[in-house]
């Protein structure tokens, strides 16, 4: 026998199978497995085969087609595989095993790429004459040799088709009769794994085939994780990361590890496989917490998960918020260490977002009545009242240096990156915890540096505080201090900021309606701007106390959301008005008045949908139906208002335009 290494093959199977070998051997390296250690840690296969007769999960892995539960060799439900069950089943592994040192061949292992010419009816026919009985005229690679290779004809197979059967090598098919030894039940399925991390993943199958072993020593033949749910692996990994944090085995998880959950059957008339993964971050958060000696306060969560979808395995997988962190009912939720860390590792929150949602949650405990409390404390959403009960907290906190706007971005960052200005609604969750705990020792939510990416969010930001600024230097000192007085008594709205744009469109570039659509339009199309507004108003708070107002760059589109058609015909209307009365007396009689409501719908059907003195005969106008169907969505809902105020955008850029133009000649340019 030739002493050759062998190298993990890629397949979760077998791979398994090896490692369960390998840790039988006494390594603590799977780099050092040899053919040697194999065919040591197999000596007869009395062990094995004894495993496998009694594991519960040796059927669950390979059903009961195998010659280990062929009633036809003896095997009976009351007493179990017979003697010649057992010397056919060991007799089959151990002719597995005598061609692992042949790798000449021209077919590939369909498990681990190998070239092999192995002839697995040859070994099966043999163990079986060898003692005593007939063997089948034909015998093929299906499930009860190989997890989910199929019955050719019938099941479909996982390898590699239902066209034929699967060709998998000696070793392989050897290794994976060590499964039962090394798998476990999550949420009822069997599992095995992989991992970025080699070290890390025989890690984990050495804590389940010690535990495996230490159950069959003490006449326990259940698969390991019967009946405990998704609460299985989590306590496995919470209890692998003490043993090992104990043993000094690593200072940490190794840098990006990600274990692969490969949960499948193999039983029934539809064996199936899943693959999931648990990410660094969630490992990293799994080690941290034991490492702070956070394991009793996560396992007693875990005892008392009902709902698989909910479960700390699937949120910190999926790095969604884990419900039991939170205070509900009689339950307190998690400590503000725990759930700080959770936060950070799993849910990739900053330090410093975790400071302004405490601060937040400490200031309202200095100005809100006991009742406001109590209802803001309570679990569920928070109801519209509360949230802009605080959001005049903000606005407080900002008139005292307190908050900005950087600040409620970082809490509540901007979601739907091709609809309007919206906020994430996660942050609240944040505030309510720290209602529970206002007090928390700053050691226990640092508060961190800046985000500096904050107003790197795309062009939404950029255009929010472009406009806000434009709009705020195009105000007088006693103006500012009206618009901020009426903002507080809730008198500014849509209709003032479209004020704002057409009259800004007329000397500053970017008020288009590609920009009000950027900044107010929600991804059904409506129009909202209370968070548009909101968020100017952080800035113009916070800019009142600045002697000046930062630059913003930006770009922007020139959009007009009307059909192009009248867009072109306003365009001619405004060019021929100019060509004949100037481009001042266009500003005064027609964009001044439209500021004014002097003029509005009657004016443009006028200009756009009538035989006027603007159209000649070879330039056509709108019908009377085109010129009712302009104002209908293609929900059919009423859009006269938002109609008025892209024509008007539309006439105020042409101006702006054109001034542009005339100041450009006359200064020779």
């Amino acid at each position: 026998m030739n002493d050759q290494q062998i190298k993990l093959t890629g397949n979760p199977f077998v791979d398994t199978g090896l490692a369960v070998i390998s840790c039988l051997g006494g390594l603590d390296d799977m780099a050092k497995l040899t053919t040697k250690v194999v065919h040591d840690v197999f000596g007869n296969g009395d062990d094995l085969a004894r495993w496998n007769s009694r594991l519960k999960s040796f059927s669950q892995v390979f059903g009961t087609n195998n010659p280990l539960f062929q009633n036809a060799y003896g095997y009976t439900k009351s007493s179990g595989p017979s003697p010649l069950n057992n010397a056919i089943y060991q007799q089959t592994l151990k002719n597995f095993l005598e061609n692992v040192d042949d790798h000449h061949g021209q077919i590939r292992c369909e498990a681990c790429g190998n070239l092999t010419n192995f002839d697995f009816a040859a070994a099966c026919t043999s163990a079986i004459e060898t003692n005593g009985e007939k063997a089948p005229d034909t015998k093929w690679v299906g499930r009860d040799w190989f997890p989910l290779a199929g019955s050719l004809g019938s099941d479909a197979q996982a390898l590699p088709a239902a066209s034929r059967a699967a060709h998998i090598c000696p070793l392989c098919l050897f290794a994976v009769h060590y499964l039962p030894v090394g798998v476990t039940l999550v949420e009822g399925r069997l599992t095995v794994f992989q991992s970025t991390s080699a070290e890390f993943w025989y890690e984990l199958i050495t804590n389940i085939v010690h535990d495996i072993q230490g159950r069959i020593n003490a006449g326990n033949y259940d698969t390991l994780g019967a009946k405990e749910g998704s609460r299985a692996l989590a306590k496995r990994l919470l209890g692998l990361f003490e043993q090992l944090q104990k043993a000094e085995r690593f200072a940490r998880i190794p840098l990006g590890t990600t274990l692969f959950v490969w949960r499948f059957s193999n039983a029934g008339a539809s064996p199936d496989c899943t693959l999931e993964e648990i990410p660094s971050p969630a490992l990293v958060f799994l080690w941290k917490a034991v490492e702070q000696g956070f394991r009793n306060e996560i396992e007693r969560f875990i005892e008392g998960e009902r709902n698989p979808e909910y479960s700390l395995l699937r949120c910190i997988s999926e790095r969604r918020d884990y419900p039991a962190l939170y205070p509900k009912g009689k339950s307190e939720g998690a400590g503000p260490r725990l759930f700080c860390l959770y936060q950070v590792e799993v849910r990739a929150r900053t330090a410093r977002t975790l400071s302004i949602a405490q601060k937040l949650a400490y200031y309202a405990h200095q100005t809100l009545t006991t009742k406001d409390l109590t209802r803001l404390q309570r679990e569920g959403i928070f109801e519209q009242k509360f949230q802009d009960l605080f959001r005049q907290l903000m606005v407080r906190m900002c008139g005292q240096g307190e908050f900005i706007l950087r600040d409620y971005l970082e809490l509540f960052p901007l979601i739907e990156q091709d609809s309007g200005i919206q906020v994430s609604s996660d942050g609240w969750n944040l505030i309510r915890f720290f209602l529970h705990h206002p007090d928390v020792l700053s050691s226990t939510v640092p508060n961190g540096p800046l985000n500096t990416e904050i107003y790197q969010q795309g062009a939404r930001i950029n255009l929010l505080r472009y406009c806000a600024a434009c709009i705020f230097d195009n105000s007088e000192e006693k103006s500012k201090t009206d618009v901020l007085n009426r903002m507080s008594r809730g008198d500014i709205r849509t209709a003032w900021l479209q004020a704002q744009f057409v009259k800004l469109a007329e000397s500053r570039q970017c008020f288009t309606f590609a920009t009000w659509s950027t900044l107010s339009k929600r991804p059904d199309g409506q129009t909202s701007t209370a968070e548009v507004l909101f968020q100017m108003r952080l800035l113009w708070i916070e800019w009142n106390a600045q002697p000046n107002i930062p630059a913003v760059a930006v770009s922007y589109q020139d959009y007009s959301g009307l059909p192009a058609t009248v867009e072109d015909y306003l365009k001619n209307v405004a060019t021929i008005y100019v060509k004949n009365r100037g481009i001042n007396r266009f500003q005064r009689d027609i964009l001044v008045r439209l500021r004014r409501r002097e003029i509005g719908m009657q004016w443009f059907k006028g200009k756009l949908a009538s035989g006027n003195e603007h159209f000649s005969e070879d330039r056509p106008f709108l019908t009377e139906d085109q010129w009712n169907n302009l104002f209908k969505d293609d929900e059919g809902r009423n859009i006269v208002v938002e109609r008025l105020f892209q024509m008007h955008l539309v006439l105020a850029n042409y101006y702006r335009n054109q001034t542009q133009i005339n100041e450009g000649v006359t200064n020779g340019q």
